[in-house]
This record gives structure tokens, C-alpha cells and sequence, in this order.
């Protein structure tokens, strides 16, 4: 006899039910000897209503995860088994027997089957062991063909009806017990107890993933299977993509697998039916991403967690901005320490040297320089000291072979840049670098440099010139031949020197005349201690370039009292900023180029700060400030003075009423605000030892000359003038340019180059002669106090001339 004639076969679920009825009250001692009776189902639905009908029929559940109640992951082997079944009294049925047979490997399956096939009972002849075997045929049929004693063993009833496969998924991976609540269609399985109660009661409608660990180990023996088929999920991944059926467009790597796991637990907790991936990372962020600022921003931040910067990587990468910005996403396909906040702001500076073909960095320069500028507060802030080492070193070595390429790959985000920058537009000669360029990369350069005029001009501008060739010997860390020039005619002796002196307004009172005027009368003063007029130009252009929201109403460079120190020279009830100042004395001394980097540094941050405290409301500020500073004392000898000096000798205190007699190295002065007499230095020379850093207190034009502004926020009610140029064209024999002007205006004044003019009125014409002209063409501004000003060229003709004396706008 073989497995085909030993089974039972029924054409209906009635025939089978009838067939057990029949047998239970069979006394036929033959039916009775062997109690167990197989039943071979390929249809779960069938064994519901069966176990329903043994109920009926008074068969008591014998419930086999009831045997590891208490530890629920307990294998329960073929020998607790057998016992089990053997120790029943009373008709039963074995639930669920199958879900777990079908894990024995096939030693353990045969022998178990060997031994319950011919299990007897004696003493109780009426009593039935129902075992269903669900989806075991192809396995329970390859047995009986193997049985020595098929033909007098218990009967094997069948009914089988059309395959139905259901996949179950199994993983490792555990999940809480609860995690898919309210997701009805999903039945996570964390154990064999939870594994062997759902298909007591459950027909696989849903789908289904066990992660019980004994299941996991013992699927490999469950092949051939009538009715499951398992697929191993691996990871996290494949959890997500092939069980949840939620797209992911992530790159898997084994070695991230634990935020793929965190991923997971989110997609739980949400609905994965309806995950949005994009959705969710801007939700769990709390910002949509939509350009690279936000990813550097979120990626330093305290609060980023390391998961938060994969997600941040990934989203990334699978966006359409990483087609936009390659390099951005060369850099940040290689980042995997998302513990560390400041690795992308590090791999995005310095990725581009790790190649040394210049053809490719060329290619990403661009872009590079871009990313940092449009978040240069960001990198400044995260790049620390060691990568900006690497960057120097790498930019350095570039330059001593292809200074060009080296200014290419330079940012002017860094001050290690900035000062390199500097070096180079000082030896624009041998580099090539000019000035427009290198404003580009370092804008604060182009504003120091920048040809900005105050709007009160002098008669003679000689200062404005002077103060040009001052900012041009500080880059060059020189005292130059124009610089020398200008110092030993300007300050040849105490004449040549009062006779400038004392041609500018004193800050103090300058401010005392502007309290009486209403348009210019400041509501608030600040008060930047150590900021000379060389940094006049940078103030005007910061006022007109940043859109700060505030305009320069009037500008001009007055002058503080000697000794030009803040002792001397201090202001009472003010805002004060004393950062320049403190650079000036720092006791690492002066730096060619690094100090003025870290001047303008401060310069700008202050100004920010003026700004933003002042945002509200409408207000007239004044910028002053005490003194000016000057490098050039560090590269002249010293007079070494046998006296007690101050301010690293450009002044000396002098305590004897007597007569003193002036020197050419000194003049003597009595202050006008302490009446005390002092020698101060004329001149670059300092009166006692070689000075190291930026000095201040003597007679020098950068160190006694400084910025003034008035600056507001006020509406500007322009009135608005019609210009009409009369003199297109003039002689130079006789330089008079005439003017139309409706409105008629109270005054009307001419500006040429660095000239001012007052222009004379007749009728609705204004007129002005500017003697000291040359043949050319020259930039002529009209301009009128409360209104619109006008600019236009004017064609001076003439012969035995040449050339243009003045400056343009």
C-alpha cells in the first residue's frame, strides 16, 4: 500500500464532516485501537469551519501554545509533543499542529509521525486525536510512502480543494507588539506563541511578517510547502520596499543599517499605505529643504541628530538639486560620519584638492565658491582650525606654480583667504590680480579701496588723496615715496601742520552744530573707538551696497584733538564699540594684511550690529570716533626720546611750565580739552622705542583725521529738479559750465572730480568757472541740498593741454 491508497479522499467538506461523525461512534475494536485521525487540508478557511464543527461535536481544543505560555519563544520539540498528544484523556483536536510540524527537520518529522501514526490507547477506545495537516501533503505524503506499517496505521482523511499560496514574510527584525495597531491588514508575528494563536483564527487575508527567532532558524526545513510560501526579509530595506511596499529611493548600505531600522519604526508609526517620503523629512526636520543653505544649516545644528543628517544625505541626493550643484553632491555622497556636524561644511571646503588634475578643479570651482559664499557665516562657523590649515596649505602650494588657479579656487570666505587676497592685489604687478576681481572674492576689500567721497569736500582734498596713498603703503606694509611726500610737507613743522590742523571741523563740535539742525540732529551716537578716516570709503559703501535700510544723510572727515588718543578725545553718554581699538593693541602686535582682515571683520559686524539694534522705528544716528590708528610708526626708526612716553611714543607728556622748544621730530601742543602741554610726534617716527602694533595719539593724518556720518532710516522727500545743460562744451581759456534749473533752487553746487564749486545765480541760470582745467572730458555732478542731483559729461576744448587732472566718479 503507498500514500495514494492509504488516504481518504472526500469530494466535499459534508462528506468529511459525515466520515467524522460516523467514526466517532464507530465501536469497531479494529477503528478503535489507533485513536489519532490525520486530516489534510490546503485551506485554512475549511479549517476554521471544521474546528467550529469539532466543537459542536463536543471535541475539547488541545492548544499547543499553551505549552510555552510563559516563555514564548521556546522551540517544542517532537518528544514534548508526542507527550503531549499522548497525555490527552479526551477527544481533542490539535491546534495549531501544523504551523508548527512543518519547522521539524525531516529526521524529527519522521520520527515524530513515526511514532504518533501508531500511538494507541486502550483504555479508551472511544477517544479521537484530530490532527489537521494544513498545507503538509506534499511532505506527510512522502512519509507514508516510507512507512513500513501504512496499512495498519490510523486513518488519513483529505479534502482538498483549489491552492491557495500565502506568503508570510520573516525577518530578524523585531518590532513592539503593538506596532501596527490600527493597520488591519498587517499582522506583525514577534513569536512562536503569538505564531501558533494567529492561525488558530485567522485565515491569511492580511500581510503577514513573523520575526520569531525559532521560525526564523527552522524555515529552511519547511520546504516543500502546499501553502506558505516565506521570503526572508534580510534588513531593514528590504522590510520597508518589499513587505510595507513603500518606495524608497535610498541607496542601501548594510553598514547604515541602523537608521534604516529608525526609518522603519517611522514609516510604522505613520501610515505606510500613504508614506510620503518627502513629506515626512520635512515634517520630522520641521523645514522643507529646498536649497543647499538649508542642508549645511540643518546639518550643524546641536539638535541634528545622526539619523537626521542620513535622512538630510539622502534626501539630498535623490533630489533634483542634486543634478543642479554636482560637486555638492560628489561631497556628499561620501559623507558617513553623521555623528560628526561639521563633515559635510569640511568635505564641501576641502574635496576639491583631493584631486590635483586642475582641469577638474576649475570645473567645480565655481560652483564651490558659490556654496560656501551663500552660507559664509555657516562655514566660518563649522569648519574649524585644522581643515582651514589644510586649505591654506593646499591654496599655498597651489600659488607657487599657478598663482591664478590658486585665486580661482580661493573663496574670500575665509580670512586665511582674505589675507592672501590682499597679498595678491598688493603684487597685482606679478599676479595679475586687479582690484574689481579681487572684490569679487572679497567685497570688503573693494569697500576699503572703494572711491567714495565724503558729500562735504574741502576746497583743497588733499587729505582724500593722501588717504588713498596711506590704504595703498598699508597692503604694501611700506612707507611709500607718496606717503613720505605728503608727510613731509604736511608735517614739516607745527606751521605746515596747524595749517591743516585746524582747516577741519573737530568731531565735538561738529556734532554740537548738527544738534541744532533738525534734519541732522542724532537721536543716538556710536561711538567706534580707533576707526580712522581710512575707513571712510568702507562706511559709505556700506550704507549704499548692503540694503540696510538706512542712507548716509551727511558724511565728512573731521579731525580729533592732539594727542590723538581717546583720553583726550572721549565722548560722554554714547554707545561705544571698542573692538578696533583692541586689535590695534594686541599683544601679538601688528600683522601685514592679517590685521586689516581683522579690522574689517569688526568694521562689519559693528555696522550690523548699529543696524539691527535700530531696525524699529525712524532715527538719525551719528558715527564717530576718537582717533584714527597707523601702521607706518612700525616700519620708521625710532627718536628714542629719554623720557617717559605714551602710546608706544607718539606722545609725551610734559610737566614743566617752561619754555620748550619745538623739534622737527615733534611739536608742542596744549590740548584743548585737558590744557595739558605734550610733545607729539610729527611724524611716522615715534618719540621713544620702535613701536609693534597699530599706533595712535600723534600727529600723522591717519591717525588725527576721522570718519563723521550721519546716517537715517527717515523718508527722503527729494524735491525733484529739471536739469538742462547750457555749456555742453567749454574753452580752457574760459572754464565756465552754466546750468538750467527749474524749480528755482536756493543753491546749486558743481562737483568735479574732488573740486567743489558754488555756482552763481542769474535768472534761471546758475553759473560756475572751474579755472585749472585741461583739454577732455570730465564727469560734471549738480547737486542741490533736499533734492535730485544730475550728472553729466562736459567737453572741455583747448590746445597745448592734455590729459585729465581729475579723478572720475
Amino acid at each position: 500500500m503507498d500514500a495514494s491508497e492509504k488516504i481518504i479522499r472526500f469530494d466535499s467538506y459534508e462528506a468529511l464532516l459525515e466520515e467524522i461523525q460516523r467514526d466517532m461512534n464507530n465501536g469497531d475494536p479494529i477503528c478503535c485501537r489507533y485513536p489519532v485521525r490525520f486530516i489534510m487540508l490546503n485551506n485554512f478557511n475549511v479549517w476554521h469551519q471544521l474546528a467550529q464543527d469539532l466543537a459542536c461535536l463536543g471535541v475539547q481544543p488541545l492548544d499547543l501554545e499553551e505549552l510555552i505560555k510563559d516563555s514564548h519563544e521556546r522551540w517544542i520539540t517532537t518528544d514534548e509533543l508526542s507527550r503531549t498528544i499522548k497525555a490527552c484523556t479526551v477527544t481533542s483536536v490539535v491546534t495549531p499542529f501544523s504551523e508548527l510540524v512543518r519547522f521539524y527537520s525531516d529526521t524529527n518529522f519522521r520520527g515524530f509521525f513515526n511514532e504518533i501514526m501508531l500511538t494507541e490507547d486502550i483504555d479508551r477506545p472511544q477517544k479521537r486525536i484530530y490532527i489537521p495537516l494544513i498545507g503538509l501533503q506534499n511532505r506527510f505524503n512522502n512519509f507514508l510512502n516510507g512507512f513500513a506499517r501504512i496499512e495498519e496505521s490510523a486513518p488519513v482523511w483529505a479534502y482538498l480543494t483549489e491552492e491557495h499560496k500565502t506568503k508570510v514574510f520573516l525577518t530578524t527584525i523585531k518590532n513592539e507588539t503593538d506596532a501596527f495597531a490600527g493597520h488591519e491588514n498587517i499582522k506583525c508575528l514577534n513569536t512562536l506563541y503569538d505564531w501558533l494563536r494567529f492561525w488558530k483564527t485567522h485565515a491569511p487575508q492580511e500581510q503577514i511578517i513573523c520575526s520569531s527567532g525559532p521560525i526564523n532558524r527552522k524555515e529552511k526545513f519547511s520546504d516543500p510547502d502546499n501553502i506558505f510560501t516565506f521570503e526572508y526579509i534580510k534588513n531593514s530595506y528590504e522590510y520597508i520596499v518589499s513587505f510595507l511596499g513603500v518606495s524608497i529611493p535610498f541607496i542601501y548600505n548594510e553598514t547604515e543599517e541602523k537608521y534604516w531600522s529608525l526609518l522603519l519604526a517611522d514609516i510604522i508609526k505613520s501610515d505606510p499605505a500613504v508614506f510620503n517620503l518627502s513629506t515626512f523629512i520635512s515634517n520630522h526636520l520641521g523645514a522643507l529643504l529646498v536649497s543647499p543653505r538649508d542642508l549645511f544649516y540643518r546639518w550643524g545644528q546641536a539638535d541634528t541628530t545622526p539619523y537626521d543628517r542620513w535622512l538630510l544625505k539622502n534626501y539630498f541626493l535623490t533630489s533634483a538639486s542634486s543634478e543642479e550643484f554636482p560637486y555638492l553632491k560628489i561631497c556628499v555622497e561620501e559623507l558617513s560620519a553623521y555623528d560628526d556636524y561639521c563633515e559635510l561644511h569640511a568635505k564641501v571646503a576641502e574635496r576639491i584638492f583631493y584631486v590635483y588634475d586642475s582641469t577638474t578643479q576649475k570645473k567645480y570651482a565655481k560652483e564651490r565658491e558659490i556654496l560656501i559664499k551663500d552660507s559664509a557665516i555657516i562655514f566660518n562657523e563649522f569648519i574649524n582650525e585644522a581643515t582651514k590649515d589644510y586649505l591654506k596649505t593646499c591654496i599655498s602650494e597651489i600659488a607657487q606654480n599657478d598663482v591664478q588657479l590658486a585665486i580661482t579656487l580661493t573663496t574670500g570666505v575665509f580670512d586665511f583667504e582674505k589675507v592672501l587676497l590682499l597679498a595678491w592685489y598688493a603684487d597685482s604687478d606679478q599676479t595679475g590680480l586687479k582690484l574689481e576681481d579681487a572684490a569679487k572674492k572679497y567685497p570688503d576689500l573693494g569697500m576699503y579701496l572703494s572711491n567714495l567721497k565724503p558729500s562735504e569736500k574741502k576746497k583743497d582734498n588733499w587729505h582724500l588723496d593722501y588717504l588713498e596713498a596711506y590704504r595703498d603703503a598699508k597692503l604694501h606694509n611700506v612707507i611709500t615715496e607718496s606717503v613720505a611726500s605728503y608727510i613731509k610737507t604736511k608735517n614739516h613743522n607745527s606751521d605746515s601742520f596747524y595749517g591743516w590742523y585746524y582747516s577741519f571741523n573737530e568731531t565735538h563740535d561738529l556734532l554740537h552744530k548738527h544738534a541744532g539742525v533738525t534734519d541732522m540732529r542724532p537721536d543716538k551716537i556710536y561711538w567706534i573707538d580707533a576707526l580712522g578716516a581710512e575707513f571712510m570709503p568702507y562706511l559709505l559703501s556700506f550704507f549704499k551696497e548692503k540694503g540696510c535700510g538706512y542712507r548716509v544723510a551727511y558724511s565728512e572727515i573731521t579731525r580729533c584733538t592732539i594727542p590723538s588718543a581717546t583720553a583726550q578725545n572721549r565722548f560722554d553718554a554714547v554707545s561705544k564699540f571698542s573692538e578696533l581699538d583692541a586689535i590695534a593693541h594686541d599683544s601679538k602686535g601688528y600683522k601685514k594684511n592679517i590685521s586689516l582682515v581683522k579690522e574689517l571683520r569688526e568694521l562689519f559686524s559693528i555696522l550690523r550690529k548699529i543696524v539691527d539694534s535700530n531696525t524699529h522705528g525712524e532715527h538719525t544716528i551719528a558715527i564717530v570716533s576718537d582717533h584714527g590708528l597707523s601702521c607706518l610708526s612700525c616700519l620708521a626708526e625710532s627718536k628714542k626720546y629719554d623720557a617717559k612716553v605714551e602710546h608706544d611714543g607718539r606722545y609725551i607728556k610734559v610737566n614743566t611750565n617752561g619754555k620748550i622748544y619745538e623739534d622737527a621730530d615733534y611739536i608742542v601742543h596744549v590740548n584743548e580739552n585737558d590744557g595739558e602741554r605734550y610733545k607729539v610726534a610729527l611724524t611716522h617716527s615715534s618719540l621713544g622705542r620702535k613701536p609693534v602694533h597699530e599706533v595712535h595719539g600723534g600727529c600723522t593724518p591717519e591717525e588725527v583725521l576721522v570718519p563723521y556720518i550721519i546716517i537715517t532710516n527717515k523718508a527722503q522727500n527729494l524735491i525733484n529738479y529739471k536739469y538742462e545743460l547750457i555749456t555742453k562744451e567749454v574753452e580752457v581759456s574760459e572754464p565756465v559750465i552754466t546750468i538750467a534749473v527749474m524749480p528755482q533752487p536756493a543753491s546749486v553746487t558743481l562737483h568735479i572730480g574732488n573740486n567743489k564749486y558754488s555756482m552763481n545765480r542769474n535768472g534761471r541760470m546758475w553759473s560756475a568757472q572751474v579755472d585749472g582745467v585741461k583739454e577732455g572730458v570730465y564727469k560734471a555732478e549738480f547737486t542741490i541740498p533736499g533734492g535730485t542731483s544730475f550728472t553729466v559729461e562736459v567737453q572741455v576744448n583747448g590746445t597745448g593741454f592734455g590729459g585729465n587732472d581729475f579723478l572720475d566718479f
